[in-house]
């Protein structure tokens, strides 16, 4: 089985710096995206073979989840042009949950189990559990918003308008639960009320957001889907799901910080509402 997961990391990293090379020398993205596609497909099997003789059926079901999310991007790069937008919405939804459940999995999981397999300390755990409890719930939630954005027969008006003074109050909220979560060593409860209030938090920011944001949202939602990759990389102590996820969100925070310097903002001033 190990033989089979060194393949699988050695094909996917080859696939994504194939892809990553492509897409620096400025090649179409349809000859970039599949690679990337494929590669993440395979560290997606790599990491599901290398968690069969660590944990149990939940975790597997976890990651193969985020391989069924992976293996929809070829159904939705089929699909027409129009369309494209809601299918990637939908698939980034998809990996915000995958990431809730991964989080819900590692910090759910016997302190003692987890240092004799895996070899991190129990804070270990619980920081990357709750980096990616945190991120895969804003992207759901997010991206639950902007799917309903993107409907053709949704709500296009601004809707659930609240101030920032609101929003600042549910983020700190969130942090001192999460706090607490991670004092108490986990707890079901608690867990839920995070993932929960995060999605809401979410889909506050990005559902009354303006046409022309949703855009610089979507950069904003894939730079904390690879957040979420990278503190489950962490805690699975896969060097590649690291690389991967580290990638993602470090070039995403640097997409996005061009397009707000365009539009003449700040990130700041995106999450808050302000307008330009």
């Amino acid at each position: 089985m190990e033989g089979f997961v060194v393949i699988g990391d050695m094909v996917a990293t080859g696939l994504l710096a194939l892809g990553i090379t492509r897409g620096a020398r400025g090649r179409a993205l349809a000859s970039v995206v599949p690679l990337l596609i494929w590669g993440m497909m395979a560290a997606a099997l790599a990491a599901a073979l290398s968690a069969i003789p660590t944990f149990g059926g939940f975790l597997l079901l976890a990651l193969g989840a985020g391989f069924g999310a992976t293996f929809g991007a070829l159904i939705a790069f089929s699909a027409r042009a129009e369309r494209m937008p809601l299918y990637l919405t939908g698939l980034l939804v998809l990996y915000g949950v995958t990431g809730v459940f991964l989080s819900l999995s590692v910090m759910e999981t016997s302190a003692i189990f987890w240092q004799s397999r895996m070899g991190s300390s129990n804070a270990e755990r619980l920081a990357s559990g709750a980096v990616a409890l945190l991120s895969g719930s804003l992207v759901a939630g997010g991206g639950c918003a902007m799917f309903i954005r993107r409907l053709p027969a949704g709500p296009v008006a601004m809707l659930l308008r609240t101030t920032p003074l609101y929003r600042l109050l549910l983020a700190a909220l969130i942090l001192v639960l999460l706090g607490r979560l991670m004092a108490s060593g986990g707890g079901l409860v608690l867990f839920s009320m995070v993932s929960c209030l995060s999605m809401v938090l979410g889909a506050l920011v990005v559902l009354p957001a303006r046409e022309a944001d949703l855009w610089p949202f979507a950069i904003l939602l894939t730079a904390l889907s690879g957040l979420a990759t990278a503190a489950i990389g962490f805690a699975l102590a896969s060097l590649l799901l690291i690389i991967a996820g580290g990638l993602a969100s470090a070039s995403m925070a640097q997409l996005l910080n061009s397009v707000c310097r365009e539009s003449g903002r700040r990130p700041r001033d995106l999450l808050l509402g302000n307008p330009r």
